[in-house]
């Protein structure tokens, strides 16, 4: 039986109130996942808004219809990565929206998946999943080639770009010492291997499981999140009706910048008539209340920032 797709929509008050949905309008979804954002937009409208929800993961698209079913006549639901957004725009023949919304979270689907190799055993069991991280699963690229055929300065680079990583000279070293002697191929081999590069007072001074900034760097260069998130931007702002918001919600320093800078560099830009062409609604981030992080842990990073068009 095929194991239910679950995510639950982080800042779920926060977005509605950014992204003012309303009757009539058209709103980009372009993480959809398992629709639970889409839903509440459709919800807060009474179902008289439309939604063009993108994914590349064709689990997500599945479980998002069944979710949205009640409201298909209003969802259009594309299978493309979201720094394509203007192509499917352009392909839907839809000039322009009135709101955009993208959650950088990891769904909870694709983590408890063994198969998909996003994550490891934290219980000690053996899980032997296959290193592939790839949330599309028709793309070329795995983590498995990323441990076995990066250089050691590229590793270390990876763990430190994306896992913000102090350890990550050593953790690369070892990667590269244990693959000589035959191909890394599991998640629990990589967890082994970076558990043994770590000193146990670091291992065990950890916030968080000290091998998920390694798996999580990782992922984020297999799937080249930094640089969609780069590309859709730009795309999503252009592609604004007056007055429309675009939501980026993210979980990482490294996104975070991304977005704030983005943002700010929106507002700073000037149209022909001399004005700001961006309002930024969030100076700062809007993070999760303590009872949203009771109930939903992952919710704890989630930064939610926020621009308008003029």
């Amino acid at each position: 039986m095929p194991q239910e797709f679950k995510h639950i929509p982080v800042l779920p008050k926060e977005v509605i109130e950014a992204l003012r949905p309303q009757s009539g309008k058209i709103y980009v979804d372009g993480t959809l996942g398992g629709g639970g954002h889409s839903l509440l937009i459709l919800q807060a409208t009474d179902g008289q808004a439309k939604i063009i929800g993108i994914d590349q993961d064709p689990a997500a698209l599945q479980a998002a219809g069944q979710k949205l079913a009640h409201y298909k006549d209003k969802v259009t639901l594309v299978r493309s990565n979201f720094r394509n957004l203007g192509q499917v725009l352009n392909q839907l023949q839809i000039p322009k929206v009135d709101g955009i919304l993208l959650d950088l979270d990891v769904s909870t689907h694709q983590l408890e998946t063994p198969e998909r190799g996003f994550s490891f055993s934290q219980s000690g069991e053996e899980q032997d999943a296959p290193l592939d991280m790839r949330m599309d699963p028709d793309s070329s690229l795995t983590a498995a080639d990323i441990v076995n055929r990066c250089s050691q300065l590229e590793l270390t680079q990876i763990f430190r770009q994306y896992g913000a990583e102090a350890q990550a000279d050593k953790v690369a070293h070892r990667i590269i010492a244990a693959r000589k002697s035959k191909p890394i191929s599991t998640t629990d081999e990589l967890l082994a291997i970076i558990k043994s590069a770590l000193p146990p007072k670091y291992r065990f001074s950890r916030t968080h499981h000290y091998a998920s900034p390694f798996f999580r760097a990782i992922r984020v260069k297999v799937n080249d999140e930094d640089g969609a998130l780069k590309d859709v931007l730009p795309q999503g702002f252009d592609s604004l009706n007056p007055g429309g918001r675009m939501a980026v919600i993210s979980f990482h320093s490294f996104e975070d910048a991304i977005v704030k800078h983005t943002f700010q560099r929106m507002a700073r830009t000037s149209g022909q008539d001399g004005k700001s062409m961006g309002i930024l609604i969030t100076k700062h981030s809007i993070t999760a209340t303590p009872e949203e992080v009771v109930a939903n842990f992952k919710a704890r990073s989630g930064r939610l920032r926020v621009i308008e068009k003029c």
